[in-house]
């Protein structure tokens, strides 16, 4: 398994907080679906948690770690390059409705389907979606974005406790030197909605 690169992470982090800044994405585009909600933060901070307090309600789905948006990433980025290098606004504006829409299509094909005449949102808490909060904001703009925090020993003690596997991006030789959770706010055009562990 490859070594974690902390400053290739980094200058990842930078491109998107560069591309994804406020204003500059039209205010016009995205989908106004009120399907989805997205849980990010750092492994062992109350994300669990926090999806299973919002799909106790019987009108929320928690699709887990299973994100289609984040299977969509890659033809994401690609659908919206090609609309943007068109220098079409309504090219710009189909691409992201069409993309949208097949993820929000992918989340409800998750749900049981005993439950899909309930169900009116899904909670997909795969945690590295942190890197495309520009991404999510551009797709779905008035999506929640919890994002889950907690005691940073607390988290350390309780995820080296689980011994990752050397060479994961929280394996004990690479944890404390990820920009993880710290970015959350700074890469996106919104601000996430902080939820701390101590709350729950």
């Amino acid at each position: 398994r490859p070594k974690y690169q902390r400053d290739v992470t980094q200058a990842q982090l930078q491109q998107y907080g560069a591309v994804f800044g406020h204003g500059f994405w039209p205010p016009d585009v995205g989908s106004k679906s009120a399907t989805p909600i997205f849980v990010v933060g750092m492994m062992r901070s109350g994300s669990t948690l926090v999806e299973s307090i919002l799909s106790s309600h019987s009108k929320v789905w928690g699709a887990g770690e299973d994100s289609v948006f984040g299977s969509k990433v890659d033809d994401t980025i690609n659908r919206v390059s090609a609309a943007v290098g068109a220098g079409s606004m309504q090219a710009l504006q189909a691409a992201v409705a069409a993309q949208s829409a097949e993820v929000v299509d992918g989340m409800l094909q998750q749900i049981p389907l005993e439950r899909r005449f309930t169900v009116s949102r899904i909670v997909d808490k795969q945690l590295f979606n942190f890197k495309h909060l520009g991404l999510v904001h551009l797709l779905f703009p008035d999506a929640p974005i919890l994002h889950t925090t907690r005691n940073f020993m607390d988290v350390v003690l309780s995820t080296l406790e689980r011994t990752p596997t050397s060479g994961h991006i929280f394996s004990s030789k690479s944890f404390g030197t990820t920009p993880f959770g710290s970015n959350c706010n700074s890469n996106s055009p919104t601000s996430p909605l902080k939820m701390q562990f101590r709350w729950l």
